[in-house]
């Protein structure tokens, strides 16, 4: 499926990919996609406004890339933590956002 998405004045196509088969299911897919879902999902905190502000989103594209919500980010320049589960928390920038459509895509700095 494509999605184009609003970049700054340019429009970028990303084509995403299946994370799981079609078909029967294997042995231990449970396991398998709770695990994804434990490495991708993530926590927001904006770093310039009151920590008692978050939302959520999930790690896409090249796992530099965090998908969540335009509601949660609203504006091209502020910058986030965003926190794993694991503990680990990294800055996130947004780089592309669709108001119409709710998405906005953060840029990850390791």
């Amino acid at each position: 499926m494509a999605t184009t998405l609003s970049t700054g004045g340019r429009a970028q196509e990303h084509v995403a990919e299946p994370v799981l088969q079609t078909g029967p299911c294997q042995a231990g897919w449970e396991e398998r996609v709770a695990k994804l879902g434990r490495e991708s999902t993530v926590k927001l905190t904006p770093t310039e406004k009151p920590k008692s502000i978050f939302g959520s989103g999930f790690v896409v594209f090249d796992r530099r890339h965090v998908a969540t919500a335009w509601h949660v980010v609203n504006e091209l320049e502020s910058s986030y933590d965003v926190a794993f589960l694991d503990g680990t928390t990294v800055l996130g920038r947004p780089v592309a956002v669709d108001a119409v459509n709710d998405l906005a895509i953060l840029e990850l700095t390791r």
